[in-house]
């Protein structure tokens, strides 16, 4: 019957509201675009698509953390690992990356963002030590697990830290023993693990509490250099629509920021990834929604994790973490990070459009010219892109770009670790200020 779908009133048959009309085709539109997400993984089979799309918030995630030894794995019921290795993530561009950072037998190299293990195997299995790092427990349970043999010879070293914190995790790391080492790799995506398992909360595909949070606040606070306790939910729920809106904008590229500001505030509260959706949805057309969608999870992401705070504060340390001849190899996936790794790499400046760019102490003097005398020298002219057959074999990668810089010599100019302050997004700052965050 046609009041069984909801189109005529429970009592009186009659039509229903237009608002009530209105939330009808919302989630009508809402559906629709779960659909249009399965239908488009080219990634998994289709069935696979369709059973991740109907996720409910009911599903679970492993919660897990390492024992003092930093060798044996602790789990909330004592389970393993729900994926290992190349099912928790494939590793983008790894050939590539193996080949920048001129692996040497017995060098020590930094996987800052170990994830599954992809990139972190492929060194160890060239004859590299690495000290890998990771902020999600769950990485840091996976990677372990995946690589227990390299651990057990004493090629790897796991430290649960945020790569913000390199100069930490190098001072703590009984590898590097506080001095600089041979290179250092830093993958900037999110796994697709952290994607497809909808309790994190990161994606639109499935439906999940809106948490977005790396760490999933089980790090150490004093290291992350950011609110542990920010979520995504808290942002939609408590921010106010001006800094909402100018989150989309600034950190999603999203024109229409404004009017998907006003409604998020307008439908408060907000607690799961689908009600979000179905929010952004219903003042988007349907040509342009998966789009939006995917900018606008990416600015909540972004500011929840304090994502460029983070990535200025690697960059600028990585001078002092990495031996002259040392190489730096970054991946990164949409323009924010790029132009911040590329500026850093070329002239020594961070920052975009949205912040003053400020110049970084590289430890260089200014020439008569007026450009300063760099650290850090681009191995490679322009940014490198996946294969076509790596794209076709991993879609998530089609966005990658990859750079690398070697570490120069300049006056006698020599890498050196001390402690240093922590810098954070300054305008990410200023939101969390005013709304009391």
């Amino acid at each position: 019957m046609i009041s069984g779908l909801g189109l005529c009133d429970e009592y009186n048959g009659s039509i229903i509201s237009p608002s009530n009309f209105r939330m009808w085709m919302g989630n009508f539109f809402g559906v629709m675009t779960i659909l249009s997400v399965a239908l488009k993984s080219r990634a998994f089979k289709l069935s696979t698509g369709f059973r991740r799309a109907f996720a409910t918030a009911s599903s679970t995630t492993t919660r897990s953390f390492l024992d003092e030894t930093g060798l044996n794995i602790i789990t909330k019921h004592g389970e393993e690992p729900k994926k290992h290795g190349y099912d928790y993530h494939i590793p983008v561009m790894k050939d590539e990356c193996m080949q920048y950072l001129a692996i040497k037998e017995g060098g020590i190299y930094v996987d800052c963002t170990m994830g599954g293990g992809g990139h972190t195997r492929a060194i160890l299995e060239r004859g590299g030590r690495v000290i890998g790092l990771d902020q999600d427990p769950d990485a840091v349970m996976t990677a372990t697990v995946f690589l227990q043999d390299f651990i057990t010879k004493g090629q790897l070293e796991v430290i649960p830290i945020n790569f913000r914190n390199i100069k930490e995790a190098l001072c703590r790391s009984i590898f590097a023993k506080g001095q600089p080492i041979d290179g250092v790799l830093i993958d900037l995506g999110i796994s697709s693990y952290q994607i497809d398992e909808a309790s994190r909360g990161f994606s639109f595909g499935a439906d999940g509490p809106l948490d977005m949070r790396m760490h999933q606040g089980m790090v150490d606070n004093t290291l992350i250099g950011s609110d542990r306790s920010l979520t995504a939910a808290k942002i939609v729920n408590e921010w106010n629509q001006d800094d909402i809106a100018n989150i989309l904008f600034h950190y999603g590229d999203e024109t229409r920021s404004r009017v998907i500001a006003r409604e998020i505030v307008a439908n408060r509260p907000i607690h799961t990834t689908g009600a979000l959706m179905t929010l952004i949805s219903r003042v988007t057309s349907f040509k342009d929604r998966h789009k939006t969608l995917a900018r606008c999870f990416q600015a909540l992401r972004i500011v929840v994790n304090d994502e460029l705070g983070a990535l200025d504060q690697v960059l600028m340390d990585a001078k002092d973490c990495v031996k002259i001849g040392g190489r730096l190899v970054v991946i990164s996936y949409h323009s924010l990070e790029d132009r911040r790794v590329k500026r850093l790499m070329r002239n020594g400046i961070l920052g975009s459009s949205f912040e003053d760019s400020r110049e970084v102490d590289v430890g260089g003097d200014e020439s008569d010219e007026g450009v300063a005398n760099m650290i850090w020298k681009p191995v490679v002219r322009k940014a490198i892109k996946p294969t076509t057959e790596e794209v076709e074999k991993n879609r998530r990668s089609r966005s990658a770009r990859l750079r690398v810089a070697e570490r120069i010599d300049i006056n006698g100019d020599s890498a050196s670790i001390s402690s240093k302050p922590k810098m954070g997004n300054k305008q990410i700052r200023k939101f969390q200020e005013k709304n009391g965050s």
